[in-house]
């Protein structure tokens, strides 16, 4: 019989790093959400290691990926996250499930949840511009896509590049493929739902009427679309 995520992650552990302060399974395994499609997220901090590093195996018929830590190395890699407005490290441990944390590692623990509890650097109104013009650019490729194939590739672009545009001028977290999703329904679900209904409209009936709809509103209370005098 196959074993839980849970018990798979808890005997990794135990075999591959017995000596490691701090161990926590986050993604789904964390969220006990665990389907048989899914990989186990372990981030692990072990001073025996030689270095930080990142490496998937497979073990106990689950795909597992492994964030190695270090005491003297976790806390570029935390900064790294925060700069990029998306902190996976920090989101791991601090939703997913202990495994292990020796005292030694609490503070590490801590500054996770500190720096998802302040939130992404607010951006300046020059950034601001400059994703507020890299949409408006975006959007015009859609509009202009000489085939249908060119016109998919540019909406899915801009739909990354509007989302994230949403969460950072709001002062939120952003994240990577399907997460991103998440965390654009948790923060403005009606936003979300727009932006979901003009996809089908665009996929089903070729109408982009209700995607320019979403461009326009989000942009509208930093100034619109920005061609014209933009100046870096």
């Amino acid at each position: 019989m196959r074993l839980t995520g849970l018990e798979a992650a808890e005997r990794f552990v135990f075999r591959h790093h017995p000596h490691c302060t701090l161990a926590v399974l986050g993604g789904s395994g964390g969220r006990r959400q665990d389907t048989a499609g899914s990989d186990l997220d372990l981030v692990i901090v072990d001073d025996e290691a030689p270095w930080a590093y990142r490496k998937t195996l497979r073990e106990e018929d689950w795909l597992v990926e492994q964030f190695v830590l270090t005491s003297d190395s976790f806390r570029d890699l935390f900064d790294a996250g925060v700069h990029a407005a998306n902190p996976t490290l920090q989101r791991m441990l601090t939703e997913g499930v202990l495994l292990r944390c020796e005292e030694a590692a609490e503070r590490i623990l801590k500054e996770a949840q500190d720096d998802l509890a302040a939130g992404p650097m607010p951006w300046s109104s020059g950034e601001r511009d400059a994703q507020r013009y890299w949409i408006t650019d975006l959007w015009e490729d859609v509009k202009d896509a000489s085939c249908s194939v060119e016109q998919w590739f540019a909406l899915h672009r801009l739909t990354i590049v509007l989302s994230e545009f949403h969460l950072r001028v709001n002062k939120q977290w952003i994240a990577e493929g399907k997460h991103l999703y998440r965390e654009l329904k948790a923060f403005d679900g009606r936003m979300a739902s727009a932006l979901e209904q003009a996809l089908q409209t665009f996929y089903g009936q070729g109408d982009l009427g209700a995607y320019e709809e979403v461009v326009a509103a989000t942009l509208a209370p930093y100034g619109g679309l920005l061609r014209e005098g933009y100046e870096e």
